[in-house]
């Protein structure tokens, strides 16, 4: 309950009294990359979630058809479903960085202007948001697919074994992005180193003629 009310940096995995604790992030773009808490408490017959108001699990593409046909197979079965449809919403915004990062690195190709590397900056600030949000989770299923956990069927691990997959190639594709921010940080600052070293020569050859 303290965990749950202080909230938490980053997202986990914890065992309590016989109960499994999970901190996942949902993602939002309001101009800006928002990160949103989701605790998740997986007991003996119940799974607990608390969350804000922009994150809701009947929206889920797994309980489009009702939570019947979900809750037949249990709680964790439950819990499989809330996580594969989170992890699945962090997609978007992986190929949403990646067409940004492009089109980014085209502007500085073609021009190099401040506003392109305030762009370029932005685009950092932002990989650094999702994969903070991102990478921790990825550390989570590896511990919940390989930890002996009581309250989640030995037949369910295979499905959280799928979400980690899912999470590995994120986090490569993320830490791709990250790199290629770079490259095109130094892409931008040789395209100025030159463009300054044209304007030396100009100004150097009409200094000779004068």
């Amino acid at each position: 309950i303290e965990d749950v009310l202080e909230g938490n940096q980053r997202a986990k995995l914890e065992m309590t009294n016989g109960v499994v604790h999970l901190v996942l992030f949902h993602l939002e773009y309001e101009d800006r990359v928002v990160a949103s808490e989701l605790d998740m408490v997986l007991g003996l017959g119940f799974l607990l979630t608390v969350h804000g108001s922009g994150w809701d699990p009947h929206m889920s593409h797994h309980l489009g058809g009702g939570t019947e046909s979900v809750l037949r197979h249990g709680p964790d079965h439950l819990l499989w479903a809330l996580c594969d449809d989170i992890v699945d919403g962090y997609f978007p915004f992986s190929d949403e960085l990646g067409d940004a990062i492009d089109q980014v690195q085209d502007e500085v190709m073609l021009k190099a202007t401040p506003q392109t590397l305030e762009r370029v900056f932005e685009l950092k600030r932002q990989l650094i948001e999702v994969r903070r949000s991102i990478s921790p989770v990825r550390e989570v299923f590896n511990q919940l697919t390989n930890r002996d956990m009581p309250l989640i069927d030995e037949d369910e691990i295979v499905y959280f074994r799928d979400v980690y997959d899912h999470l590995i190639r994120l986090t490569d594709e993320l830490d791709m992005y990250r790199e290629l921010a770079s490259a095109t940080l130094d892409v931008y600052l040789t395209q100025v180193n030159n463009n300054l070293s044209v304007i030396m020569k100009r100004l150097t050859g009409v200094t000779v003629i004068l």
